[in-house]
C-alpha cells in the first residue's frame, strides 16, 4: 500500500488526509537522504502560504523523521500503516496540526553510503516523514497521545534505525529589487 520511489522514477508520496496541503508537495528522487529545506521541488511553494497564514510572528514547531525501513511483510507493512493511521488521526483531532508528509520509500539503496549534510544517527535513509504544528505545546500533546506512544513503541519491528530532527518553521523574506519568501527551517532540541 505505501507509495515507492524508484531510481530516476517518482511516485506520489501516501499522503493521510485529502484535505491536507502535504498532497501538493513533490518530493525529489533522493528526498530522504537531503536536509528537509532541499528534500522537495515546491516546498516553498507549499509552505510559504501557510506560514504567511499563521502571521508574521509564527514560529511553527517542525519535526522531521529520517528512518531506514526495513523490508517488511505484507502483514508488518499493515501494521506499520494502521499504527501510523491511528495516530495521525489521533493528532488531528487534537487541533494545531498544519501539514503531515508521510515519506515515500526508496527503492534504490546505497548501504554503507553516508550522507553527512544530514546530521543524523541514519547511515542510509530510505525514508522521511515530517510534520508541522502551529506551537511546540500541540507538537508535544501530540506525541504523548496514546496512538502515537503505540506506533513508537512498534517502532523496532519496521525500523533498522531512525533519527528525529526538530525545526522551528519561520517566514523569511530575502532580495532586494524583488523580495522573495521563503520558509527558514532553524534547529530546534534535538530529542530521541
Amino acid at each position: 500500500m505505501s507509495a515507492e520511489l524508484g531510481v530516476p522514477a517518482l511516485a506520489g508520496a501516501v499522503v493521510l488526509g485529502a484535505e491536507d496541503p502535504a498532497d501538493l508537495l513533490v518530493p525529489t528522487w533522493d528526498y530522504a537522504r537531503r536536509p528537509l529545506s532541499d528534500a522537495f521541488e515546491n516546498l516553498d511553494e507549499v509552505l510559504v502560504p501557510l506560514l504567511r497564514e499563521a502571521g508574521p510572528d509564527a514560529d511553527l514547531d517542525t519535526t522531521v523523521y529520517y528512518s531506514d525501513r526495513k523490508d517488511l511483510s505484507e502483514a508488518d507493512e499493515a501494521d506499520l500503516l494502521g499504527h501510523n493511521d491511528r495516530a495521525y488521526a489521533a493528532a488531528r483531532s487534537l487541533g494545531g496540526l498544519i501539514i503531515y508528509f508521510q515519506g515515500p520509500l526508496l527503492v534504490a539503496s546505497a548501504r554503507g553510503a553516508r550522507y553527512p549534510e544530514l546530521d543524523i544517527d541514519v547511515d542510509t535513509p530510505n525514508c522521511m516523514s515530517f510534520c508541522i504544528w502551529d506551537r511546540r505545546e500541540q507538537a508535544r500533546a501530540g506525541s504523548e497521545v496514546a496512538e502515537h506512544r503505540a506506533a513508537v513503541r512498534g517502532a523496532p519491528r519496521w525500523f533498522s534505525k531512525f533519527d528525529i530532527v526538530k525545526f522551528q518553521a519561520r517566514l523569511e523574506t530575502v532580495g532586494g529589487d524583488e523580495p522573495v519568501e521563503t520558509v527558514r527551517f532553524e534547529p530546534s532540541s534535538r530529542v530521541l
